[in-house]
């Protein structure tokens, strides 16, 4: 038994699951800047919290943009016939 998948995926899902790891990448920023946020101490506090404020807006919107074209894409998909392989495992 190979190890291929054997049924058909909506290539709007692949794409989402774009936009969640984007939205993971925004977590993590807005991780640092609230811990860079509880020690304003450190002496590059500002370009820090700029730094992540900045990429964490960015990937949000990036993320949100991904995700809901892939759910676009994902409902518009027509896979009548999971299982055949004479079309591509991913279908669009």
């Amino acid at each position: 038994m190979d190890s291929y998948p054997n049924k058909a995926v909506p290539g709007g899902c692949i794409i989402g699951l774009f936009g969640i790891f984007a939205w993971l990448f925004t977590a993590a920023c807005g991780r640092i800047a609230y811990l860079n946020h509880q020690k304003p101490d450190n002496e590059n506090y500002e370009e820090l919290l700029l730094f992540t404020l900045r990429y964490g807006i960015i990937s949000f919107l990036i993320g949100l943009v991904l995700v809901s074209v892939g759910l676009r894409l994902a409902i518009k998909t027509k896979i009548k016939d999971p299982n055949d392989s004479t079309k591509p495992m991913m279908r669009f």
